[in-house]
């Protein structure tokens, strides 16, 4: 699946103009207000964008409308949002090493609404030509479309058919259009997480039903609902065999008294969650500590089979005590290897971690209502990492 190398936003909130290279492993650090929360805010608009066609307007009304997610600075300039998305490891097109998605979101004169100016997918050029080879095209009321499944030939159409409200990517919805087809699979595929709060560790403590969705791969719900119909699956499935091993080893790990999860089954297909200790004792989640729960749901998300194209985790630490940070950590660090995983967090004991490196620190400083991403220079790290950790070294004002 399609993987995001590089992003650049301009006018969104205070991401003024922003320019960022991806690692697989991404650890924003910064004060409160920063714009941490933007980004991530960012990664969800897109998710939401493209997997429901009204999901970009349910977003932004929900957020207060365009001239709440315009940077402050325009509102008056009539300054358009721009999005550029940069991927990589593409399946859909042969000899295609990346492929870019741009996005222009404009505001309308009146009732503090938008309407998508530009949206465009396309690829270096082929060689002997200098421009991009567009796939798709949708420009103030025009739409150009190449139909790969049609031996390459380019459609036009009215953009009156369409929404421009919407994301054509999440509008069109046809096996023709591959390479449009990865692009939406992939961002629609991008999930966002600031732990379990209140909400989803009320549904951890209740039976839950075992049906999981029919499709394919594992997919664990922001607010829990689906926890125990995951894991039943990781448990009883042998496909995935070796994650269930993996999500044992990593609560073993955390809790030297763990001994195994138990998912005796209610009445209706419903199932509950049991702890069951070295000793045989079993307590049902609603007995364990938010931060056991809490904890649980990483391990779950991060020890997936086949996890999301991309994971953005919102202060993972919360409700964690800081000696099961380096645990956390390994998690993340093995979890990028297989998807682009951001994290936004202020613990330094995280920051410190052996699997953390310096390159996966991106630092969020906010200047003049805008926020500046940077990575720290390594050879400038150096002497300092032989007697420091990156926790020391962030609180001591050495990052950022």
């Amino acid at each position: 699946m399609a993987r995001l190398k590089r992003l650049k936003v301009e006018n969104y909130k205070s991401l003024r103009d922003v320019d960022l290279k991806l690692r697989p492993l991404n650890i924003l650090i910064g004060k409160n207000g920063s714009g941490k929360s933007n980004l991530m805010g960012l990664m969800r608009l897109l998710a939401n964008a493209v997997r429901d066609p009204k999901g970009l307007s349910d977003t932004i009304n929900y957020e207060g409308g365009f001239r709440a997610i315009i940077w402050r600075g325009g509102q008056d300039k009539n300054e358009s949002i721009t999005i550029q998305l940069e991927f990589d490891q593409i399946t859909s097109v042969p000899n295609t090493d990346k492929l870019y998605y741009e996005i222009q979101i404009a505001p309308q004169a009146k009732n503090n609404a938008y309407y998508i100016s530009k949206e465009e997918l396309s690829r270096d050029p082929y060689e002997g030509h200098s421009n991009r080879y567009i796939f798709l095209g949708a420009y103030d009321g025009q739409l150009k479309i190449l139909n790969l499944g049609k031996g390459q030939d380019q459609n036009e159409a009215e953009l009156e058919d369409y929404s421009d409200q919407a994301l054509m990517i999440g509008q069109l919805r046809t096996s023709r259009y591959r390479v449009i087809n990865e692009i939406r699979e992939a961002i629609g595929d991008w999930v966002s997480f600031r732990g379990f709060g209140e909400d989803a560790l009320q549904n951890i403590y209740a039976a839950q039903s075992l049906t999981m969705d029919a499709q394919r791969p594992l997919r664990l719900k922001t607010d829990g609902s689906n926890l125990i119909a995951v894991l039943s699956a990781l448990k009883e499935n042998g496909d995935y065999a070796d994650a269930y091993e993996q999500l044992t080893e990593a609560l073993s790990a955390a809790f030297g008294d763990f001994k195994a999860l138990q998912l005796p089954s209610r009445s209706y297909g419903n199932a509950e969650l049991e702890w069951r200790f070295q000793n045989n004792w079993q307590f049902p989640a609603g007995l364990l500590s938010d931060g056991t729960l809490r904890f649980l749901g990483l391990a779950v998300l991060l020890n997936l089979p086949d996890p999301p194209a991309l994971i953005a985790l919102d202060e993972p630490e919360i409700g964690l005590h800081p000696e099961m940070l380096p645990l956390l950590a390994e998690m993340l660090k093995a979890t990028s290897r297989r998807s682009t995983v951001f994290v936004a967090t202020h613990s330094p004991e995280l920051l410190s971690a052996e699997a953390i490196e310096s390159g996966d620190v991106v630092t969020v400083e906010k200047e003049a209502y805008e926020t500046r991403l940077e990575r720290p220079q390594a050879e400038r790290l150096r002497l300092w990492l032989e007697r420091y950790t990156l926790g020391n070294l962030w609180m001591m004002g050495k990052l950022g």
